[in-house]
């Protein structure tokens, strides 16, 4: 739970990861990058092959300096896939920063997330995905009420990614492909209304939340 400081992949869990999966982990505390050219995520700071999935961030990241990309999920991604996870936390990039990844550069799939937290960059800000040179980007959303941009904030690869109001994404059917019926779960005494996920909601686990009202 306490800070997380990298210079050049820095990750709440996992700095560069290659190959393998992450699921159903958390993390709450502030990552920070302090390199040039460096990558920074909620969850892990590149994901070059894997899978991270049933993850959510509740801590800050700040990439705001030093041409850093960040994420909330992941900063950058080349390969692997990333499904399932959701981010709380507000997002600071340089070179790019979005809601769930900070930037996309190989043809990956990032399906059934969504982020609630504000995104700032001086270059290439979205509220789901900064930078998307490749990725398949499907059925993930961002609170608009909080960040009022573009889902992407460069795009040559399309891809499905919706800005929604507070009150949307505290309703089920705004959730086009999530599976409610076995990973994900949504009460308005939980997760101050947002969804969560249903297995660490079934083993007690807590689920840090983060109310943008």
């Amino acid at each position: 739970e306490g800070p997380v400081t990298g210079v050049l992949y820095t990750g709440g869990v996992a700095g560069n990861m290659t190959a393998g999966e992450i699921t159903a982990c958390s993390n709450q505390a502030l990552v920070t990058a302090t390199g040039y050219d460096g990558f920074t995520g909620g969850i892990a700071g590149s994901l070059g092959g894997g899978t991270i999935s049933r993850c959510f961030n509740a801590g800050q990241i700040d990439g705001s300096s030093n041409y850093t990309i960040s994420g909330g999920i992941v900063g950058y991604l080349s390969s692997g896939t990333v499904e399932n996870n959701y981010n709380l936390a507000d997002i600071a990039g340089n070179l790019a920063a979005g809601g769930i990844v900070g930037g996309i550069d190989g043809n990956s799939p990032v399906v059934y997330c969504y982020s609630t937290g504000n995104v700032t960059s001086e270059l290439r800000v979205g509220g789901a995905v900064g930078w998307n040179r490749a990725g398949a980007v499907t059925d993930c959303y961002y609170n608009a009420d909080v960040y009022n941009g573009n889902a992407f904030g460069d795009n040559t690869a399309g891809g499905t990614a919706y800005g929604a109001t507070t009150a949307e994404l505290k309703k089920q059917e705004t959730y086009s492909g999530f599976d409610f019926e076995t990973i994900w779960q949504i009460s308005a005494e939980e997760n101050s209304g947002y969804p969560y996920f249903r297995e660490m909601a079934d083993a007690g686990k807590e689920q840090i939340t983060a109310d943008y009202d």
